[in-house]
């Protein structure tokens, strides 16, 4: 997806932990910033997110302890909000997920993970923040189709990564998008006009931005000391 926003003609910065990342991220066309998701203070994170009129999350916490997930899922994703509020507003577009309900795929760690990312997203839903978040159905490494079903709710069918990371930069180019839930799963329609369609779903701005996110969820402690 960064690849495809450089290519458009976008400035793209690139959040990474380690310094030998930065080399790979500027082979790509993308701005290099160093800094820790996990571990920063929200005046940090407002500094990673002052050049950027986007905000664009696609990290999932999947491995570790559920303490080490649920700061990805929760903590981190809250965190950016936060700070995209204290800014005045940022836009945030991110990546969340059905949860899989196929047979044996669903287990404790899974429905912790799915848990840990719908609190984060209750508290983003109750601010005039402008957010837009793609539900996807499980990810395949197939080469992309190029269309996609879209809507507020659809059957939730295998999905290339490719054709969610067009989905992503289709959302990213189409501000009207806004406030909005949007489930993405493989189908027939061209992504772009999939998205578009969407767009008579979302709520008109309101010229607030909103700060009802004062605090993080109860269990703030176990992810700062994880």
């Amino acid at each position: 997806m960064c690849q495809q926003l450089v290519a458009r003609g976008h400035k793209v910065y690139g959040l990474h932990r380690k310094p030998e990342q930065a080399y790979r991220l500027s082979l790509y066309g993308i701005q290099p910033v160093l800094g820790d998701l996990l571990h920063c203070s929200l005046e940090q994170m407002a500094r990673f997110l002052s050049p950027a009129e986007t905000v664009v999350f696609l990290a999932h916490g999947r491995d570790g302890t559920a303490a080490d997930r649920n700061a990805v899922n929760e903590r981190a994703l809250t965190m950016i909000a936060r700070a995209a509020i204290t800014l005045g507003g940022r836009r945030l577009v991110y990546a969340s997920c059905h949860l899989d309900t196929s047979a044996h795929a669903v287990d404790d760690a899974a429905l912790s993970d799915y848990h840990s990312r719908r609190e984060a997203e209750i508290i983003i839903a109750s601010t005039d923040l402008d957010w837009v978040a793609l539900r996807s159905a499980p990810l395949s490494d197939e080469i992309g189709a190029g269309s996609i079903q879209a809507g507020l709710a659809v059957h939730p069918s295998l999905l290339t990564r490719d054709d969610l990371a067009e989905a992503m930069r289709t959302v990213i180019e189409h501000p009207e998008l806004r406030q909005i839930f949007i489930e993405v799963s493989s189908g027939d329609v061209p992504i772009a006009a999939a998205l578009r369609h969407m767009i008579r779903y979302s709520p008109k701005p309101t010229g607030r931005i909103g700060s009802v996110i004062t605090r993080f969820p109860a269990s703030q402690g176990r992810f700062l000391n994880s």
